[in-house]
């Protein structure tokens, strides 16, 4: 069973930060640590593992099927029904674990009330946060893990070629939203998944996270495309920022900045170096040009089994990197009313301590005629 792949690593987690146990819901967390990807509901289920290495799966019994094929024998589920409620059953599993009081971190995907009604069933529990718990595993990528994503890195950059085709005068962002999933999708060849994208021009690129799609391509025009996609379970994410017709001096001026500060976080990235290094070296670019005010983020995230993990490449972090962390590293300067530039690329550090840009679409200016 792929849970025993983790259960070293998880039950020494544990026992560094005082825990009894953890539970763990459905989420990125728990597809990592036993390869289960199941919908996401009300209904309270997971895996529960000790700081003794034992365990037991938590399911509804809809969910019983899924549940024992990863647990590999039925008698380590504890099932309950709709009209009974959970509780009874969360107790009984701990009591054959030997655990009947003590710490329990939970991670981010429990609901609170779900929590509470642990706590108030179980007066020997303290129900803890556990949202970080994993992270020192989940952001340490395999080699084997890098490749996955170098895979998906691939897909994604020839998605973007293909997709500059289809970018003209006319068409909508929502339009192009379509195109890039049907690439995406015929790339993967039923391997990729996508999941996510941002598609935003002239005015609309000046907002970082826009969620529209209406606005129509003009003559001249800037285009701003962001997504992201899976190749097993592991993400991509990219950003590349496009010209229709000739750009502007200013809008030169401003992709010129933004290459040059996502160009110096890429040579920045090496072992050793912390999350706050590699923030400060680009931003320093962008704020000695002038328009400091104009980025408000990080300069990065870690990408894997969620598109959104740590390390979180941020001011003042004091994480180092090490081989097998893998992030972005996303600087951009957006003028509101007017537009908006952002280049994205994957790096992973390497196991011999260098940077690897996982992503190899060219980053210079492309004008689309």
């Amino acid at each position: 069973m792929a849970v025993f792949e983790k259960m070293e690593q998880l039950v020494s987690l544990l026992k560094e930060a005082g825990y009894e146990a953890v539970f763990i819901a459905p989420s990125p967390d728990l597809e990592y640590i036993c390869g289960l990807d199941c919908l996401p509901d009300e209904r309270f289920k997971g895996l529960l593992v000790t700081d003794r290495g034992r365990f037991f799966f938590m399911t509804p019994k809809l969910y019983l099927e899924e549940m024992s094929g990863i647990a590999g024998d039925p008698s380590l589920c504890e099932v309950w029904e709709d009209h009974e409620g959970f509780v009874g059953a969360f107790i009984n599993g701990c009591k054959k674990v030997g655990l009947e009081s003590g710490k329990i971190a939970f991670n981010d995907a429990v609901r609170a009330v779900d929590m509470l009604k642990i706590s108030a069933a179980m007066s020997g529990v303290v129900c803890c946060d556990g949202e970080e718990l994993i992270s020192p595993l989940r952001s340490v990528k395999t080699e084997e893990e890098i490749s996955l994503m170098g895979k998906a890195a691939k897909v994604a950059d020839d998605t973007l070629a293909e997709v500059v085709k289809y970018i003209r005068p006319g068409v909508t962002e929502r339009w192009i939203e379509g195109k890039l999933t049907e690439i995406h999708n015929d790339l993967g060849k039923g391997v990729c998944r996508h999941i996510s994208h941002i598609v935003a021009s002239g005015p609309n690129a000046a907002l970082p996270h826009y969620n529209g799609g209406e606005r129509v391509i003009g003559e001249r025009d800037v285009v701003l495309i962001d997504f992201a996609g899976r190749y097993g379970s592991y993400f991509s994410d990219m950003t590349r920022t496009f010209f229709v017709g000739e750009p502007s001096e200013e809008e030169k001026k401003i992709y010129e900045i933004v290459l040059e500060a996502q160009t110096a976080g890429e040579r920045a990235v090496h072992a050793g170096v912390s999350a706050g290094e590699v923030d400060r070296v680009v931003r320093k670019v962008i704020e000695e040009a002038g328009y400091g005010d104009y980025f408000p983020y990080r300069v990065g995230h870690g990408v894997g089994i969620s598109v959104h993990e740590t390390p979180f490449i941020k001011a003042f972090n004091k994480h180092i990197l090490r081989p097998g962390n893998v992030f972005s590293i996303e600087p951009g300067i957006y003028l509101p009313g007017k537009f908006g530039v952002r280049i994205e690329n994957l790096v992973a550090v390497g196991y011999d301590g260098s940077a690897v840009v996982l992503n190899k679409l060219p980053k210079s200016m492309l004008v689309l005629s």
